[in-house]
């Protein structure tokens, strides 16, 4: 009877611990296949990474990931485009952080969007959403790309969209 209890515990542990390390690989994995279709891997991957509360998620988890920081980070440029346009004594260059302003309302708006559809579970129109996003944060680039922080940030969002954007391409093919 020991024999039977020692080798059923023993084989427990072994799944447990197997199941555990597939489902880390797995997460890994996903993160990896993502991340690879980014313009920086090592960031991508750090952001997915530091965002995980538990050793699995799958693709949802990753676009909500990607689709929640897309929107603090383009809030937050949104708020510095909004100071600097307010700060700037040249009217074309007010006008130029209009442009800015234009396309991360409408980018909010968008990722404000998808996030109830992936709550619903709505993966068309999720992508819909979010598809041609990342020509607001390359037209803000585009326009007042000499602005160092400007740069920075639109670096920064467009990684986080283009994250959402794969990941969220990914979302029915999960295994």
């Amino acid at each position: 009877m020991d024999h039977h209890r020692t080798t059923f515990l023993f084989t427990a542990v072994f799944f447990l611990v197997t199941l555990g390390r597939s489902s880390a690989t797995t997460t890994q994995e996903r993160i990896n296949r993502v991340c690879r279709e980014t313009s920086d891997f090592y960031t991508c991957s750090s952001i997915f990474r530091q965002h995980l509360y538990s050793s699995y998620a799958d693709m949802k988890l990753l676009t909500q990931i990607a689709l929640s920081e897309t929107l603090i980070e383009s809030t937050n440029t949104l708020r510095y485009v909004q100071t600097a346009q307010d700060e700037e004594k040249d009217q074309n260059r007010k006008n130029l952080y209009e442009v800015c302003k234009e396309g991360y309302n409408a980018l909010i708006g968008e990722f404000g969007s998808a996030t109830l559809d992936l709550a619903k579970q709505d993966y068309f129109q999720l992508r819909n959403d979010i598809q041609n996003s990342e020509r607001f944060v390359r037209d803000c680039n585009n326009v007042i790309g000499s602005d160092i922080q400007i740069y920075r940030r639109s670096k920064r969002n467009g990684l986080l969209v283009r994250m959402a954007i794969v990941s969220s391409g990914f979302i029915e093919s999960d295994d």
